[in-house]
């Protein structure tokens, strides 16, 4: 739904000191995001952010919305927060100490540094053997992936930061169904390097040229159709490459075994 949902919750302070937190909101996909921080009904802060407009004042963290709130010693505060997303909406909230907040960003931080880096050094690899071989699948291999790390970094918000004026429009916002349905279609398109063999019927070749056909065509149209929509077409697509994927591997491996495992891991990246 594109409609616009209100959390409100009440921070109670019953010590004696005066301590911080931080409300994390972890999904950093969603287009529209206000937060109101009330004491005795009197608004204390408000901060308008979300992926539409990145707001200056959130910046705890580039892939989840993080508010600081500070607390006073024997008193309550109250967050209202308006949400409203054109992509699908969650809205998972922990409140956190600003130690536990930054510890969880770094963690994160490394294991998406990790993923990454194997992307990128499966890029370089695929790009190696095209020259080497002079095989265009390689390159084709290398594009699709290429693809997926970028569907990747707008899903989790990274690209939200450093775009400019670029960053409210919709290549950005909607982006990595694009990007995915990019990556879907260069796979498929890679994959029928593998089926190109006599003891497979060329129905299989044929079909996977249709489901390329089909990606490329859903990473146009999630430009300027509404994102449920091509959201939904999107996990379709990538159903039904799933379900080809592997009928086609299991009558791959009985005459290709290296074949069938390289397109399994192919669809596994």
């Amino acid at each position: 739904t594109q409609s616009a949902y209100w959390v409100t919750l009440s921070i109670q302070n019953s010590g004696n000191s005066t301590v911080t937190r931080i409300l994390e909101l972890d999904w950093p996909t969603l287009s529209d995001v206000s937060f109101y921080l009330f004491e005795n009904q009197t608004l204390l802060r408000q901060v308008d952010t979300g992926t539409k407009e990145l707001s200056t004042d959130q910046n705890l963290s580039n892939t989840a919305f993080g508010f600081e709130i500070e607390l006073p010693p024997n008193t309550s505060q109250e967050v209202h927060l308006r949400i409203q997303s054109d992509h699908e909406m969650r809205i998972p909230l922990f409140l956190k100490t600003p130690s536990n907040f930054h510890s969880s960003k770094r963690n994160q931080a490394a294991f998406l540094f990790l993923f990454f880096g194997i992307l990128i050094a499966l890029i370089i690899y695929n790009l190696a053997v095209c020259v080497a071989l002079r095989d265009k699948s390689y390159l084709i291999s290398a594009l699709s992936i290429t693809a997926f790390l970028l569907g990747l970094l707008a899903y989790r918000g990274a690209l939200r930061e450093g775009l400019g004026g670029f960053q409210s429009s919709q290549l950005i916002s909607g982006s990595f169904h694009c990007y995915f349905a990019i990556g879907i279609a260069l796979y498929l398109v890679y994959a029928r390097a593998f089926l190109q063999t006599d003891e497979l019927q060329t129905g299989y070749n044929r079909l996977f040229i249709a489901l390329a056909i089909l990606g490329g065509s859903l990473a146009i149209l999630s430009l300027f159709v509404e994102p449920g929509l091509s959201s939904l077409f999107l996990h379709v697509l990538g159903g039904l490459t799933a379900l080809f994927s592997f009928i086609s591997s299991w009558k791959l491996h009985k005459v290709h075994h290296r074949y069938a495992l390289n397109l399994i891991c192919a669809w596994a990246i």
